[in-house]
């Protein structure tokens, strides 16, 4: 397989000009440390010429096709040689990228990695996070899994739609995207914002297409009457909207216990302003009048892994006490992006717990079908 081509000069060409390039197109950019560019192209086949230090350019064929995202995000990678080669069991495997329309015509953005045929896992990022921020999941349990990481709407690739951003209707593009991948015995993993709607997609769907379930470091229960959670969101969200690029820095920084590069925390700052001001606050806001979704935890009847960094220890209690069965791992030196900071740890940890999920019994005191929780 590839491997990532970090720095590299990358020209980009439309190789004709005919009907679907009426124009011809040429563009010159770099990729960051972690092997992304991005490029504005229109509709049309385009030649990509890719140059890294020791090698000479290596093309690549890209096809755009209608319906895509304007700001189309490329992750390139030169077969062969960097890495060792097809045969090779260490080479690195591709990411593919991919995009469905969901039942109300919004393009939802995913990316996906591994043979089909093995264990399913979806990956959902966090408030404002980009699919992308899985990477370490999408590249290190590919050779056992299905791994597909989703562009929630309104971030990262995916359309930015003024309607259908809270829990229930982002739950069902879920829903959807399951369906279009048609895919079953799923393990759901929800990060920070992704927990609540992993809930809320459970409580919705119910567990029918569910293997497993993992919640990392988010909330399940808010207390939308309590003026101390009143406060600090609305502090949170002035100052969002007061200076959001200034905020969303400190924001993504603080996720991190551990050092990140610095060309991946501007990415990801980038990408994290993808989604409007008016629609973060929004999404923010949605969460948290769901307010005390723990009930729901225990109708979950597959196996519940909730992973969490010392800050949510008090989550970590309401999961256990709610939902005795469920796995609770700390992972004490981490930050709020633990899959991140730790994740060989968290890799290792997924894959036992998938494992052990496939000869679980199904929890004492759950039922086989969730029942919706009226509010």
């Amino acid at each position: 397989m590839g491997a990532v081509i970090a720095k590299a000069f990358v020209e980009i060409r439309s190789d004709a000009v005919d009907s679907e390039n009426p124009q011809a197109f040429h563009l010159e950019l770099r990729t960051d440390s972690n092997g992304e560019g991005r490029a504005s192209l229109p509709a049309g086949s385009y030649d990509v010429f890719v140059a890294s230090t020791g090698f000479a350019p290596d093309a690549k064929k890209m096809q755009v096709r209608d319906g895509m995202p304007a700001a189309l995000k490329f992750r390139l990678q030169i077969d062969e040689l960097i890495a060792g080669g097809d045969d090779d069991p260490a080479a690195e495997k591709p990411l593919n990228d991919g995009y469905f329309r969901t039942s109300d015509s919004v393009s939802i953005h995913y990316i996906e990695a591994g043979e089909t045929a093995k264990p399913p896992i979806l990956f959902i990022p966090g408030w404002t996070m980009p699919g992308s921020i899985w990477r370490p999941q999408l590249e290190g349990l590919s050779h056992k899994y299905h791994v597909i990481a989703v562009d929630p709407r309104s971030q990262g690739d995916s359309s930015t739609p003024s309607d259908g951003n809270y829990p229930e209707r982002r739950s069902r593009d879920f829903e959807e995207l399951l369906d279009h991948l048609q895919l079953r015995d799923v393990t759901m993993v929800g990060w920070s914002m992704g927990v609540p709607e992993v809930l809320v997609y459970a409580n919705q769907f119910g567990t029918g297409r569910l293997r497993s379930v993992v919640l990392v470091d988010g909330f399940v229960a808010l207390d939308p009457k309590d003026s101390r959670v009143q406060a600090a969101f609305a502090g949170m969200l002035k100052q969002a909207q007061l200076d959001r690029p200034k905020w969303t820095e400190a924001f993504v920084r603080s996720m991190y216990k551990k050092p990140q590069s610095d060309d991946y925390l501007r990415s990801l700052i980038n990408q994290s302003l993808h989604t409007p001001t008016n629609t973060a606050v929004t999404l923010m806001q949605n969460m948290a009048r769901m307010g005390d979704l723990s009930p729901i935890l225990a109708k979950l009847d597959k196996p519940v892994l909730f992973v969490y960094e010392p800050q949510l220890a008090a989550t970590a209690q309401i999961v256990k006490t709610k939902l005795p069965p469920a796995r609770i791992e700390n992972f004490e030196d981490a930050g709020h992006a633990l899959f991140v900071d730790d994740a060989e740890r968290f890799n290792k940890l997924i894959e036992e717990f998938i494992t052990a999920a496939g000869h679980q019994p199904t929890p004492p005191g759950t039922v086989n079908q969730l029942h919706p929780i009226t509010r």
